[in-house]
């Protein structure tokens, strides 16, 4: 047992002495280069994201943190097609949420009834920063959403408003002009 001087106390058990006597060297030398992080408590998911965002809205607007609170599920829950990320994970320790629950949660997404590609890579975003933040915090040990292994299915529901890009054919345009000469008083 460690006392981390903040009063907490850490506990650590192994199969072998020959690990135990690793780790040790291991933290020591973490130590000794100043890139050792203490244990942090156990922290659900939901806790976390309530203090990532309160860290954070120094920096942001408020309509910034407004946003950020929607796509987390802090925020009221009205008409949600989908579970927010706090429904689906929100009294799950962060430190236990993997890869394959990612997947699956971005695979719930991008059903055809889920959400449109954009949010998709909105919420996808935000959820890269918030772990790479607890990951440099000490809460997680390794990234969720960054497994090279992990394959992340792609939208089903995309955008049906006008395109930007979209032009019309030859011939609709060459129909246009005649009408608009047809119809347009000489001037």
């Amino acid at each position: 047992m460690v006392d981390d001087g903040a009063g907490v106390r850490h506990k650590k058990s192994f199969p072998e002495k020959s690990k135990a006597v690793a780790w040790l060297r291991k933290s020591i030398s973490q130590v000794d280069d100043g890139s050792y992080v203490a244990p942090k408590r156990p922290t659900t998911f939901a806790q976390f994201c309530e203090r990532w965002l309160t860290e954070r809205s120094a920096a942001l607007q408020a309509a910034g943190v407004r946003t950020y609170r929607g796509r987390l599920g802090l925020g009221p829950q009205s008409r949600r097609r989908v579970p927010s990320p706090i429904q689906q994970w929100g009294d799950r320790l962060i430190g236990s949420l993997t890869s394959a629950d990612m997947v699956a949660y971005f695979s719930r997404l991008a059903q055809p009834d889920g959400l449109h590609a954009k949010s998709i890579t909105n919420l996808k975003s935000l959820l890269t920063t918030l772990f790479s933040d607890a990951q440099a915090a000490g809460y997680i040990a390794g990234h969720p959403l960054r497994n090279r292994l992990a394959r992340f299915p792609a939208a089903a529901r995309t955008h049906q408003g006008p395109r930007i890009n979209d032009a019309a054919p030859f011939e609709q345009v060459a129909k246009l002009i005649n009408w608009l000469e047809a119809h347009q008083p000489a001037v």
